[in-house]
């Protein structure tokens, strides 16, 4: 099982003699639609133009559906779940193997696979290759795993009866998957359904749509039945409204903001009681203790920020960063044998708590390493060494202040530019709109009276990049600390004490995600057990595993995807009580 954090991608994409080169001039081989296993141009021969973020060219005119194709491809989907269908006949293991099989080909295609993501999303070819390809491929083959061990259980109940439950399939499932992870956030949804053996819908975002179709390309190839799967590239107005509001899909699952949750979720009430899954926004903290390494937490709080140029669901933008004095000393001490002043070797930062220990004589001894040992070590007066002089050589700062210039340099260090060449870090933003609206946050952001500390601009002349940006001394009532901004801009907040910083972590509609840098434990599981969110990492980052649940607490989202959690959002279960004549135990 391939484990693989996004927060681990930069270091991955660095050793590029393991990455091969993208394709830059690709040419997409499927723009139409796909339904019953074939390619249709849509019914009102409408089609519209994707767009290469980097130069703001046209890649190709794809086919765009609307109520009419959705209506098509709902009649197959159903045709293709009918009792005594093909799929529905299809031995668990049966489908496992054609999952196993999608996975060999899209590992086949993979550089295409991620070149299309770069052309498409703007994303660099070596992270969508080293990250989006592999996560994507990981979790078909989890969940072709799981294809044949999602299995009822027999209960005992009271009385003469024989009571055991089924796992059966939901039906046939509409799936809506954002821009930002096209091809993973494709196999998020399909691996389970498939694996339960549902039949689906699926629109892609009308931004990305040229990997997903390639994967569907991969489907026929690998032997799914007609009407199995089924994708419609369209506009959430039509194709996505006609999803969620048909009276034949079983369910809907969405990615996506919680603006446009909360519509999907009113259609799929007001038509049929849809079942629902919705993995929403966030506006997640990342939460730095005084007592961590810095240069680790400013690269954990660049990667969970800047990561896929700041458009991930769960990114952390709010920044919480202790604000605890800090002290850099030098210890001097005097050498019997040289006669003079020597330093001790161990200066280092050290925080106020030492104070009362400043112009005391301790004998430094071999055992003692580290200045906080030796300072908490006292010993008596006198031997060969005597400490003479206790130095401050620059003024008194806090750890809210290394971090932020830890922070703004690695900003500054930020490759951007050319998605297919391996040494950038950073591409475009997916399209103007998304470009406008990071810049009309910025704007608010500096009018409320954040302090921008690096970035803030556009970058380049050509495509929609944006510059790292960081703002520091950040309030949490601000709209940049309260909003998502899905572009790369962090918020960095200071906080003083443990207890002010949960209430003040929490305090926001969004429960996705957390993190936590510390060296303490009991930190560690205090935040862990006190934040409402779906997620929390510890000294790591966007660590995603196929095995793991995903999903948000309060208005970020219902149910979860991934894991075995995520196969029983597209599981029904049926109980049956048969009567016996007698039961035995």
């Amino acid at each position: 099982m391939l484990r693989a954090g996004f927060a681990c991608v930069a270091l991955q994409i660095r050793r590029t003699s393991s990455i091969p080169q993208g394709i830059r001039g690709i040419k997409p081989k499927f723009t139409k639609l796909f339904i019953n296993n074939e390619w249709v141009d849509a019914a009102s021969k409408k089609t519209y133009e994707t767009i290469n973020p980097a130069n703001n060219k046209v890649i190709a005119q794809i086919a765009e559906g609307d109520k009419a194709d959705v209506d098509k491809a709902v009649k197959a989907a159903c045709d293709a779940f009918r009792l005594g269908s093909t799929w529905r006949r299809m031995d668990a293991a049966d489908r496992g193997i054609l999952m196993q099989k999608l996975a060999d080909l899209m590992e086949r295609d993979r550089v295409i696979l991620a070149s299309l993501e770069a052309i498409d999303n703007g994303k660099p070819f070596g992270m969508a290759y080293t990250a989006d390809t592999a996560l994507a491929i990981a979790c078909i083959r989890y969940y072709a795993g799981w294809a044949d061990k999602n299995q009822g259980r027999t209960i005992p109940i009271r009385g003469d009866y024989f009571t055991y439950t089924r796992h059966e399939p939901v039906g046939v499932c509409g799936q809506i998957i954002p821009w930002n992870f096209p091809l993973l956030m494709q196999a998020w949804k399909l691996g389970p359904a498939l694996a339960m053996g549902n039949t689906v819908v699926m629109k892609c975002a009308e931004q990305t749509p040229l990997s997903a179709l390639h994967v569907a390309s991969l489907i026929k190839e690998a032997g799914f039945p007609p009407g199995v799967v089924n994708i419609v590239p369209g506009f959430g107005p039509t194709a996505g409204q006609a999803i969620t509001t048909h009276m034949d899909i079983d369910k809907v699952a969405f990615t996506g903001s919680t603006e446009i949750g909360r519509v999907v979720m009113t259609a799929a009430a007001q038509s049929n009681v849809k079942k629902v899954t919705l993995e929403l926004g966030g506006k997640s903290p990342n939460i730095i203790f005084a007592d961590a390494d810095m240069d680790f937490a400013a690269k954990q709080a660049h990667h969970g920020l800047f990561f896929n140029q700041g458009q991930v669901c769960c990114a952390g933008s709010r920044v919480f960063v202790e604000g605890k004095l800090i002290d850099f000393i030098d210890i001097r001490y005097f050498c019997p044998e040289t006669g003079k002043n020597m330093p001790a070797g161990v200066s280092q930062y050290v925080d106020h708590e030492y104070d009362n220990y400043f112009g005391l004589s301790y004998l430094l001894t071999k055992s003692q390493k580290s200045l906080s040992t030796f300072l908490h070590s006292p010993a008596p007066v006198g031997g060969s060494a005597r400490i003479t002089a206790v130095l401050r050589p620059r003024p008194v700062i806090t750890v809210y202040d290394e971090f932020i210039a830890k922070s703004k340099a690695l900003a500054e260090k930020r490759v951007l530019g050319d998605p297919f060449d391996l040494k950038t870090e950073q591409g475009p933003q997916v399209d103007n709109d998304q470009l406008q609206t990071i810049i009309k946050y910025v704007e608010c952001g500096k009018k409320e009276g954040a302090q921008l500390i690096t970035g803030g601009k556009q970058w380049g002349d050509k495509g929609f990049f944006y510059e790292p940006t960081i703002f520091a001394n950040v309030k949490d009532q601000m709209t940049i600390a309260q909003e998502e901004i899905f572009g790369p801009v962090m918020s960095v907040i200071r906080f003083d004490t443990m207890e002010d910083l949960v209430g003040i972590a929490n305090n926001t509609i969004y429960g996705l995600a957390a993190a936590v840098v510390t060296n303490d434990i009991d930190k560690a599981l205090y935040v862990a057990n006190n934040i409402r969110a779906g997620s929390v990492w510890v000294n790591c980052f966007d660590v995603f595993d196929a095995a793991a649940p995903f999903g948000g607490y309060k208005q970020s989202g219902i149910g979860r995807e991934l894991g075995e959690y995520g196969l029983e959002a597209y599981t029904e279960v049926k109980t049956v009580t048969i009567k016996v004549s007698q039961k035995n135990s």
